[in-house]
């Protein structure tokens, strides 16, 4: 029996390079949990970073989890709207983008159906989100605050990694250098098998 009874789908419907397709497998995920005996209603992004105001928005309509249907900047997004939401709503993942780190950390299967079979069996689980905070830059008007779920970067870091044309999922990242920091994140990251 699923943890949950009443889920939202959040997908970008303009990421990757056939939206058609994307759209395809977010409708074969929601295909599974509609056959599990889920309610599911299907919400695209309206733009980037919008993500997190329609998931903070949706906290209001009973869902029992909010999915984000993508890679780790979906999720980055939906996490913004959900992390001062009622512990109740889950945030579940079904991998979509390039690296997926954090569907990977959480030993979900690359293939999106495959993943959303998976979750059917979940317990939801605390897990700790990360908070930065800076003080306002001469173009903001106020200081902002920012969550992340597995990791952030500052400065030199999160610039070095370009994403490279033609390159398939799990290869898209490459660095201008060969800093050390480049060098941990693909031993930990693109070549690391899920946790069993």
């Amino acid at each position: 029996m699923p943890a949950f009874h009443k889920i939202l789908l959040l997908y970008n419907p303009v990421a990757g390079r056939d939206h058609s397709a994307r759209k395809r497998e977010v409708l074969s995920a929601a295909q599974v949990f509609h056959d599990a005996g889920v309610e599911v209603e299907l919400e695209p992004t309206r733009a980037k970073g919008e993500g997190g105001q329609q998931a903070k928005a949706a906290l209001d309509r009973d869902f029992d989890a909010i999915f984000a249907c993508g890679g780790d900047g979906t999720v980055f997004d939906v996490l913004q709207g959900m992390v001062h939401g009622p512990e109740q709503v889950a945030l579940g993942v079904l991998p979509l983008g390039t690296a997926n780190v954090l569907a990977t950390d959480l030993g979900l299967p690359g293939d999106i159906k495959a993943a959303a079979l998976a979750t059917l069996a979940y317990v939801p689980r605390r897990i700790a989100a990360g908070q930065l905070r800076w003080n306002r830059m001469p173009d903001q008007e106020e200081a902002r605050t920012t969550y992340f779920s597995v990791a952030a970067g500052v400065g030199f870091t999160p610039s070095s990694f370009t994403t490279q044309p033609g390159c398939s999922r799990g290869a898209a990242v490459s660095p201008p250098t060969t800093s050390p920091d480049y060098r941990c994140w693909c031993r930990t990251t693109l070549r690391r098998s899920p946790p069993r």
